[in-house]
């Protein structure tokens, strides 16, 4: 029998070591990696509370319950499976949103497992699996970033396989860029970009090609389009809107730059250009085999940039994410690297970047940290492991807390009243609250107003609100983003919707507008051209009616390349009043063209409501006077800005439209409610003096008020009336019932040293009908108060009601023959 010597023994112990070590340590490789994607396992569906941002991830949701059609009904940075990123109980889809949130999840970790099985240094697929789960867990906004992550893990696979399987894996990433079109478009667009660059290194890895392999490339390159075709008609159901949602999707992405710019702090850019610009220069001086990184530097430019822009355009909530998105860019020519010391060099510029991530992600997200460490310490995942076992129940728990947090936002029954079954839009995004009051949303295409970014955009808009398949009502408040001006946001859509709409109903916070068949205005006549300049104070012209003022505010070649590489500089237009009062308001400089509003340029919504007054441009108003443009970077644009001016006629008003109400009411038509012979009102801060004929207020401080006990009378009237003269043109305010949260009316008074009838339109407040009380509260003056004098004479009610375009206080000069005697 054949026996093994002492040597040969310790020789085959030695291959048998060899030969299980690289083995044992694939598997403790894979159990890293399981860890890995146990920490970077993606939230399940989740409640994002009431406002701005949830409303258009409601908008998403309900676009798709709906069928409305990206493209041709919604335009947004979003398209029709947007949803996918921020499923929402509005959506209908509780088992779609599922296998989206899951099927991209288990694309990465398929990924991650292929790249630390075949990846030659272990060390390298252990921190590349690392890397690309604390691209999830350092991510402060993780939802919109999960298709880009199975991007990328299937990019680094390609570049990495160079197996039979390399072409199915190929496959795969253009399958996803497509997906990723139909997601967001800028992730879109990012991920095409990589699948070219990608397939364009295989076919030159491969080079020269036989016949076959030639034919699967162009087939692999046509599987791009093609799913982008099918995925388009399986989740809208027409084919023919493709085109348009190309056409509008380049509008949304070519005008973000120019439009949404927010500056942050300054030390974030310049970390971020620095990081950018010194880590591709150390690869580029410092690798020792540059030849073997060359396949990964276009994916990871590519990924890098796409990665800048995201973060530096607008830094309030994106630029925490920058550096560990720039370390998944990294990635790339991690996997591409051969010699253990370019590996080390792209391992400590990814660790500066994890370091750099986390310390910015902790100052900008209270509790980030301890959010890091329960993911890391792996006491999330069986949270969200359950909430995945118990989509349903999840998904009916989310429902629930959005109903809860809804209800808060019902509006009072005269809405309901009005609306019935009728369909409503909401201008400028507040879909929650047509959502919270169970209305029939139809929106204009981009819903959110903000993000008509360009004037086409604004037009489609505007043809929208000026067709047939307008909605019925428009929930209306008079609101922007970034401190800008409604009317310089989108011009042309303002336009339209005064042109198209009368207000039927008025509150504090909203207006409620009913579609009109004809048009309030004739087509825009010109006034006047001038040229301005930065800075450069313009003077309105003193044209009658209502004034239009179209500058053409273009960008210079910097300013072009600027906007292109980081973001454009803002641009402000200041104004100036007939009163001395003076205004900043923020633009979309491109849109300006197309003509605003600026005589009258209301500033808020009560100033909007003369605008549906049957003369809006009439000559008591406080009027802008001049203007003048700002830019934080002048020389980012044309050194001149031509202005056209023109004037908007306003149309005949049909005879049913016609006020019928006169104003002011006449003496005998009025019932006195209180006199200067009945009980003094009941004074806080402020001193009273009776007199015969009426009592005089002295404020003590900036908040007088004058308690009136009216009686249960009070209610029976729509319109109470107080005569009284102000030694200021300050400030007064009406109250009634609790006298907080809108029960009430305000307005300027016009003109000092004059006795006037004041007009409170209480019936136009929501709550007067209701909660009316038996108390009026009268505040004579505000800020301008103490030192001064209110003499008040009378009040008076009547039935009449005034319309609802009308404002909600209005003043009449007393005739001389009425004025009280001394």
């Amino acid at each position: 029998m054949y026996t093994l010597t002492a040597i040969q023994a310790e020789g085959l112990q030695r291959l048998i070591t060899r030969i299980r070590a690289p083995i044992a340590l694939r598997w403790l490789l894979m159990l890293s990696v399981t860890y890995a994607a146990l920490i970077s396992l993606p939230p399940p569906v989740r409640f994002y509370g009431t406002g701005l941002d949830p409303s258009w991830v409601l908008g998403l949701n309900w676009a798709r319950a709906a069928g409305l059609v990206a493209g041709r009904d919604i335009v947004f940075a979003y398209g029709p499976l947007g949803y996918l990123a921020f499923p929402e109980p509005g959506s209908g889809a509780p088992f779609l949103a599922l296998a989206g949130r899951l099927g991209l999840y288990l694309i990465s970790i398929s990924a991650m497992y292929r790249l630390a099985w075949i990846m030659p240094s272990k060390i390298a697929a252990f921190w590349t699996a690392l890397i690309l789960a604390l691209g999830v867990v350092l991510d402060g906004q993780p939802e919109e970033s999960q298709v880009i992550i199975a991007i990328i893990a299937v990019a680094l696979l390609v570049l990495v396989d160079r197996s039979h399987w390399r072409f199915t894996e190929l496959s795969l990433l253009g399958f996803l860029a497509g997906l990723a079109f139909l997601i967001k478009l800028n992730h879109g667009i990012e991920g095409i970009a990589l699948f070219l660059t990608v397939l364009a290194v295989v076919a030159l890895q491969n080079w020269p090609m036989d016949r076959r392999s030639k034919r699967r490339l162009i087939a692999v390159a046509g599987l791009l389009p093609l799913s982008i075709a099918v995925l388009f008609l399986a989740s809208t159901g027409n084919l023919l809107a493709l085109g348009p949602y190309v056409q509008n999707g380049w509008q949304i992405v070519s005008g973000y730059s120019e439009t949404m710019g927010l500056p942050g702090p300054l030390w974030q850019a310049a970390l971020a250009m620095a990081t950018f610009a010194a880590t591709f220069a150390v690869v580029l001086v410092a690798a020792g085999d540059l030849r073997t990184l060359l396949p990964g530097l276009g994916p990871a430019l590519i990924t890098a940039f796409f990665v800048f822009k995201h973060a530096m355009v607008r830094q309030d909530g994106h630029a925490p994410s920058f550096h560990i998105k720039f370390a998944l860019s990294l990635l790339f020519l991690l996997v591409c690297a051969r010699l253990p010391r370019d590996r080390r060099l792209i391992l400590i510029l990814q660790l500066f970047s994890i370091v750099m991530a986390y310390a910015i992600s902790v100052e900008k997200y209270p509790g980030f940290d301890s959010q890091v460490t329960d993911r890391l310490q792996l006491r999330e995942a069986p949270g969200r492991l359950s909430a995945f076992l118990h989509w349903r129940a999840t998904w009916d728990h989310v429902d629930a807390q959005y109903h809860a947090a809804r209800a808060k936002l019902r509006l009072p029954d005269r809405f309901h009243q009005l609306i019935q079954g009728g369909s409503v839009d909401a201008v400028p995004w507040e879909v929650d609250v047509v959502r919270a009051n169970g209305w029939k949303w139809q929106p204009r295409p981009v819903f959110q107003s903000y993000s008509a970014y360009t004037p086409p955009l604004d037009r489609l808009n505007a043809e929208h609100l000026e067709s047939g398949s307008t909605s019925r009502f428009v929930l209306l408040s008079f609101s922007a983003i970034d401190g800008r001006h409604p009317f310089l946001e989108t011009p042309l859509s303002w336009r339209a919707l005064l042109d198209r709409y009368d207000l039927s109903l008025a509150s504090s916070s909203w207006f409620l507008l009913q579609h009109r068949n004809d048009s309030r205005y004739g087509p825009p006549a010109p006034v006047a051209h001038s040229m301005a300049h930065w800075d450069e104070e313009v003077s309105v012209p003193q044209a009658d009616g209502l004034l239009m003022m179209g500058p053409h505010i273009g960008p210079s070649l910097s300013g072009e390349v600027t906007s292109l590489l980081f973001r454009s500089a803002a641009v402000y237009m200041e104004g100036t009043f007939s009163s001395g009062r003076r205004v900043r308001w923020r633009c979309v400089p491109a849109n300006l063209a197309t003509g605003f509003l600026i005589r009258p340029f209301p500033q808020d919504l009560g100033e909007l409501r003369e605008l549906f007054l049957p003369d809006p441009a009439g000559p008591t108003q406080d009027r802008i006077q001049s203007v003048r443009f700002h830019a934080e970077k002048p020389g980012e644009f044309a050194a001149e800005i031509p202005v056209e001016w023109s004037r908007l006629p306003l149309r005949t008003m049909p005879a049913a439209n016609a006020v019928s109400t006169r104003y002011p009411f006449s003496k005998a038509s009025l019932t006195p409610l209180w006199l200067p012979s009945d009980r003094p009102p009941r004074p806080t801060n402020a001193q009273i003096h009776v007199q015969r004929n009426w009592i005089e207020a002295i404020p003590e401080n900036d908040d007088p008020q004058l308690l009136f006990d009216i009686g249960p009378a009070l209610g029976k009237f729509n319109t109470l009336i107080v005569r009284a003269r102000f030694q200021k043109t300050d400030r007064i305010d009406a109250f009634f019932g609790i006298q907080v949260d809108g029960r009430g009316v305000n307005a300027m008074v016009p003109t000092a040293n004059q006795w006037v009838d004041v007009y409170l339109n209480m019936s136009q407040n929501l709550f007067w009908k209701e909660e009316h009380g038996t108390m009026l509260r009268f505040d004579p003056v505000s800020s301008a108060g103490p030192g001064t004098t209110a003499y008040i004479a009378g009040i008076w009610g009547s039935p009449e009601m005034a319309p609802a375009a009308w404002p909600d206080v209005q003043f009449y000069p007393v005739t001389p023959s009425e004025i009280p005697p001394r």
